[in-house]
């Protein structure tokens, strides 16, 4: 009776034994798990220096103060006689210039870079008094620039999405008329302030891109000194003018990577 008992404690030790063994030999075959995902490279890389063009539309306006109280300009606003009086002129325009840049790209879709613009623009307001139809402000931007860094996002390889913010230069050149004749004329000055702004760049092909854009710019106020006519028939006087514009514009830039491989364009 104590056979049958020895023998399946036989037969259960010999079982483990191959177990195990079997799964000592397992243990040294080749693994079948899936190789790890090849490294993708970016189809497009923003690491690189531009050149390009661009065009659009600039509106703002000018706010004029009276810092003299001799002068006739607008009626109820710059109504002659009263200092501290203030009038606005309204602003609108073409604008086309080009572009220079430099960006880096870092892991993650991150790009920063620095961008200088210049502009020409027709940019310009003429303001007639309501009750006065003779007497007019007139205020021209001729050119601007800006040199701003941006900070950006790719959230796919060839869409860029940023921000930009920095200095902003222009000139500005103020007048006054009565029946069509100057009666006193401002000097033509540069004013500096700021700008802030934005947009989409898309790389199309290896070393190219569009984009969309909208910028505002403060430059911020001063003083403009008008001599009168040589006539005498306007007393000097002086005017305080602040002014801010936007422009929204399109463009296109040629891109080469000085820092690596060549971009590539995008494939689908």
């Amino acid at each position: 009776m104590k056979v049958l008992p020895m023998k399946i404690i036989g037969f259960a030790s010999a079982l483990a034994i191959t177990l195990a063994a079997g799964s000592g030999r397992a243990a040294d075959l080749p693994s079948h798990k899936a190789p790890p995902p090849a490294y993708a490279p970016p189809s497009f890389v923003w690491t690189g220096c531009h050149a390009g063009i661009n065009a659009g539309g600039g509106w703002g306006q000018t706010q004029w103060k009276d810092t003299f109280g001799n002068s006739a300009l607008l009626q109820g606003d710059f109504d002659g006689n009263n200092a501290g009086n203030t009038a606005a002129t309204d602003q609108s325009g073409g604008v086309i210039g080009g572009q220079i840049g430099c960006d880096y790209q870092f892991s993650g879709g991150w790009v920063l870079g620095v961008e200088a613009k210049f502009s020409g623009a027709t940019i310009s307001s003429t303001n007639v008094d309501q009750f006065n139809q003779n007497w007019s402000l007139r205020n021209n931007t001729d050119w601007f620039g800006t040199v701003t860094g941006r900070v950006g996002y790719a959230p796919i390889d060839p869409l860029l999405i940023y921000g930009r913010a920095g200095f902003a230069y222009a000139d500005n050149k103020a007048a006054i008329t009565n029946a069509g004749f100057l009666i006193g004329s401002g000097a033509l000055q540069t004013r500096t302030g700021w700008t802030a702004g934005g947009g989409f760049e898309w790389a199309f092909a290896p070393n190219w891109s569009v984009f969309l854009e909208g910028n505002y710019h403060n430059l911020g106020g001063q003083d403009d000194y008008f001599p009168g006519n040589a006539a005498g028939a306007q007393n000097p006087f002086g005017a305080h003018t602040r002014q801010t514009f936007e422009t929204l514009t399109v463009g296109a830039n040629y891109r080469v990577n000085f820092f690596g491989p060549a971009p590539v364009a995008a494939r689908y």
